[in-house]
Formats: structure tokens, C-alpha cells, sequence
């Protein structure tokens, strides 16, 4: 398993250009195959068994979409704005104490977590 370790989003971007379009396309390629793969293995599958899967897939290509759009709405703002350029901001947040930047982490993490769970409830 190799481990990617970038100096700047520049470099990560160069790299791994395509990341989001393919995770996107094998998800959307999975909600056409789930629903046969499920008859081909349980031939007394119903029309609502396929369902469930396809809305929990659903949810995430939603989820995905959601922070895509909020990434480039931010990089629009970002810039219309004329704040800093990313890498001084990266290099602003190393300056912060440990417990400041925890805590920007566990609200990070919170924030995307309670985004995932809406979509789920918003497809369920």
C-alpha cells in the first residue's frame, strides 16, 4: 500500500487529478449493476431488497455531489474575495496550539459527519 505524502495541494492535484470523477463514475456504475447482482444471487429477491441499497447508494452520490459543489463554491468565494492563497493559510493553522487545531479537526469532522448522516435521511 503506498502512502502519498504531498508538500502542497498543488502537487496532490497534479497527482491524483481525477480521483473525484472516478469515485463518482464507479458509484454511479454500481447503482446500475446492484439491482442484478442482488436477483443473480437470490432469485426470490423482491423489488424492494435492490431498493435499500440503491437509496444508501444514492445518499453517498448525493454526498459527493454536495461536497464537490461546496469545494468549488468555496475556491469561487475564495478567490472573488482576495484572501490568502491556501498554502499560507496551511501554514497560519500550523502555528495554532495543539488543542486549537484538535478542535478544528473534531469540528471539521463533525461538520462532514452531520452532512453524510442529512443526506442518508433527506434519500431515506
Amino acid at each position: 500500500m503506498k502512502i502519498f505524502k504531498f508538500n502542497n495541494s498543488e502537487q496532490a492535484e497534479q497527482r491524483l487529478p481525477y480521483i473525484g470523477p472516478l469515485i463518482f463514475g464507479i458509484l454511479m456504475a454500481l447503482w446500475l449493476v446492484i439491482p442484478k447482482m442482488i436477483r443473480f444471487y437470490d432469485q426470490t429477491a423482491g423489488i424492494v431488497d435492490p431498493g435499500i441499497w440503491i437509496l444508501i447508494l444514492l445518499s453517498l452520490i448525493s454526498f459527493m455531489l454536495i461536497a464537490a459543489l461546496s469545494w468549488w463554491l468555496l475556491n469561487r468565494f475564495w478567490v472573488s474575495l482576495g484572501l490568502p492563497a491556501l498554502g499560507t493559510m496551511v501554514l497560519q493553522f500550523n502555528t495554532l496550539t495543539l488543542w486549537q487545531q484538535l478542535g478544528f479537526y473534531w469540528l471539521s469532522f463533525a461538520l462532514l459527519l452531520l452532512a453524510a448522516v442529512l443526506c442518508l435521511i433527506g434519500i431515506c
